[in-house]
């Protein structure tokens, strides 16, 4: 969408004051997005707070996965989780791993305590393979 408004706003200059309108914005609102979509997800994966809601893992899935993009760390550090425990996906330790990294690139510091070295991924890559 970014990339149509600055292309436009080339030919069109008025648009140019709505094309850095919108980049700001999306710039500015990207934590709060995925904030937004983990908070999402964590809703329909558990059905809410008193759990009386509907369950969706797939769509909490998803809603994981686009907070993940946006860079929430632990959306990331939940799919890896996903992938490493087989919970609700296929389990897939190379997945796992790289949510995992992403979750530490992200900053999250529950990956360090909570998760294993790098010899015990191998391990345990190797008892599923």
């Amino acid at each position: 969408m970014a990339i149509l408004l600055i292309a436009i706003s080339i030919f069109v200059p008025p648009v140019w004051y709505v094309t850095v309108a919108y980049i700001l914005y999306r710039l500015f609102t990207r934590k709060s997005r995925a904030d937004k979509y983990y908070e999402d997800a964590q809703t329909w994966f558990t059905g809410g707070e008193l759990s009386t809601g509907d369950v969706n893992v797939n769509k909490a899935f998803h809603l994981f996965a686009k907070a993940s993009e946006l860079g929430h760390a632990k959306a990331s550090y939940f799919l890896g989780s996903m992938y490493r425990d087989g919970a609700y996906v296929p389990q897939n330790m190379s997945m796992a791993e790289m949510y995992f990294e992403l979750s530490k690139e992200q900053c999250f510091a529950s990956y360090n305590e909570m998760f294993m070295n790098e010899r015990e991924i191998k391990v345990r890559a190797n008892q599923y393979t």
